[in-house]
C-alpha cells in the first residue's frame, strides 16, 4: 500500500532549466556590471552588457551529436572603446566567445556528447589533528 507523503520532490531537470533560463536574463548582465568599465592609462572599455546577443545555434541538438559538435551560441556585446590619448570613442561589437546552450531535456551537448552538470555541496573536512610524540 502506497501512502502520500507530505513532502514535495522537486523536479530537478526543471531547476536546472530555470537556473540557465536566469543566467540569459539576468546573470550576464549582472557579471558584465561588475567589471564595468575597464581602465587603463590609454584605453577605457565600457561594456553595454543589456544589449548582448546571441546568434542561433549553427546545429539542432540531434545534428550536434551526430556531428561530434557543440549545441551552442556565439555571444556579441557591444562596447565603447575610449582612447584617451586620442580622445577617440569606437562604438563596435565584439565576439566574446561559444557559449553552451541548455536543450529543452536540460543537458548541455559538447563535442558531439550529451553533459549534464550536477549541482554538488560539498561539505568542508574541518580541522586535521595530528599527535606529535616528543622523543
Amino acid at each position: 500500500m502506497l501512502t502520500h507523503s507530505k513532502f514535495y520532490l522537486s523536479d530537478f531537470v526543471q531547476l536546472q532549466i530555470k537556473s540557465f533560463q536566469l543566467l540569459l536574463q539576468k546573470g550576464i548582465i549582472e557579471e558584465f556590471s561588475k567589471r564595468n568599465p575597464i581602465r587603463d592609462s590609454f584605453l577605457e572599455i565600457f561594456f553595454y552588457s543589456e544589449l548582448y546577443q546571441l546568434s542561433p545555434p549553427e546545429f539542432t541538438p540531434r545534428e550536434a551529436i551526430l556531428k561530434g559538435q557543440s549545441f551552442s551560441s556565439k555571444l556579441y556585446l557591444p562596447v565603447q572603446l575610449t582612447d584617451k590619448k586620442t580622445k577617440t570613442i569606437f562604438l563596435k561589437w565584439i565576439f566574446l566567445g561559444e557559449l553552451p546552450i541548455m536543450t529543452k531535456r536540460g543537458h548541455f551537448i559538447l563535442n558531439g556528447a550529451p553533459q549534464v552538470i550536477v549541482n554538488q555541496l560539498i561539505r568542508s573536512p574541518g580541522i586535521y589533528y595530528q599527535e606529535k610524540t616528543i622523543s
